[in-house]
């Protein structure tokens, strides 16, 4: 996309005298996630106050909005000018102290700069996504933390390693910032302890301490970079995990919303911008609620930098844990095993890691 031409795209088509199609692009620089639910449902409300009675949609506008984007871009330059930063970045220094681990299964398969991306399909069933949900409540946390847990679990078994570096996204929106279209979301980076020896129920408490601490002290993305010792290498080529739940209208993956008489759908992500996640990172796994109460999604992959068969059992070894959770019973305090690594048929590898996910509520 030129932004020298714009960032806001909107297009009108008449198809015939019943059916037109309103094509909506905003770059990602002004925009995130959570804004596509905030733009959806006002469409969907002036759609319906429009077809209800268009004679009074003048006097049913969208409520007027207290606070603005760029009221928040000022509030960020005044709290960065005043140094209010400076104790959070003390938190993250003390945290990430080098050295910092490094997810490393074996090496990278091709040189640098390929892009090439492929994909492999998650299914979480309904049935394990309930019992899921009881041993997050059973535990006082959102179901988020535990599949934050098990998929670094899974990542942790691969490469023998009990201590992974995860970078986890946030909203970054309060209540009054809530009714916003705009560029909020940030991440913070999380250092999870996978110790030997541990039960399902520490390693679940351990990873929902360490995420809430990190978002007591969160500083922008770019800051947090800038103010503490990791290395490049270390940042860049990462792996993400983007947990969607219950944060905005579900809009990925061909997934539809739709009233009566207004049908809306997402653009579905081609070639191109699969080539440029795999240029920017080595996977990225992303998760949504469905309708029938299962959780599906993909995990995307650079072919550079991950065999398919490395994938395939990486997809499998993440549902196996889960399911491993709440198996035989839905026991909060299952034994867990201590990392451990397989053989693997095709030597392929993992330079560094990091998870992504949004979080829900613990209700």
């Amino acid at each position: 996309m030129d932004v020298t031409q714009g960032v806001l795209r909107v297009k009108w088509v008449r198809i015939d005298e019943t059916l037109g199609l309103l094509s909506v692009v905003v770059h990602h620089a002004v925009t995130d996630g959570w804004s596509l639910g905030v733009l959806v449902r006002e469409l969907w409300t002036v759609y319906g106050n429009l077809r209800d009675d268009p004679s009074l949609a003048a006097d049913r506008r969208l409520p007027v909005l207290p606070v603005q984007f760029v009221d928040y871009a000022h509030w960020q330059r005044e709290i960065h000018g005043q140094g209010e930063y400076e104790e959070h970045l003390a938190y993250w220094r003390q945290q990430l102290e080098s050295p910092v681990p490094v997810l490393a299964i074996s090496e990278v398969r091709t040189g640098a700069g390929q892009t090439a991306a492929a994909s492999r399909p998650v299914v979480i069933e309904a049935e394990l996504v309930d019992a899921l949900k009881r041993l997050a409540r059973a535990n006082k946390t959102s179901i988020n933390v535990v599949l934050l847990t098990a998929y670094a679990m899974t990542l942790g078994r691969e490469s023998g390693q009990d201590e992974l570096l995860i970078q986890v996204p946030l909203a970054g929106r309060e209540r009054v910032t809530e009714g916003l279209i705009g560029s909020f979301a940030d991440a913070i980076v999380l250092r999870l302890d996978l110790s030997p020896g541990a039960d399902l129920a520490d390693l679940v408490r351990s990873t929902h301490t360490q995420l809430y601490d990190g978002i007591a002290h969160a500083v922008p993305l770019a800051l947090l970079l800038q103010g503490v010792a990791l290395k490049p290498a270390e940042t860049l080529k990462l792996h993400r995990a983007i947990l969607h739940w219950e944060q905005t209208v579900n809009l990925r993956r061909g997934n539809q919303g739709s009233q009566e008489g207004l049908l809306t759908k997402p653009f579905v992500p081609g070639e191109m911008e699969r080539a440029q996640l795999a240029a920017q990172t080595q996977s990225v796994l992303n998760i949504n609620a469905a309708d029938d109460g299962s959780m599906r999604g993909d995990w995307l992959f650079s072919e550079a930098a991950i065999a398919p068969e490395l994938m395939t059992r990486l997809v499998t070894r993440f549902h196996d844990q889960l399911q491993g959770f709440i198996s035989p019973a839905d026991a909060a305090a299952a034994p867990v095993e201590a990392p451990r690594v397989e053989e693997s048929k095709s030597p392929v590898g993992l330079k560094s890691f990091s998870s992504r996910a949004l979080f829900g509520s613990t209700k």
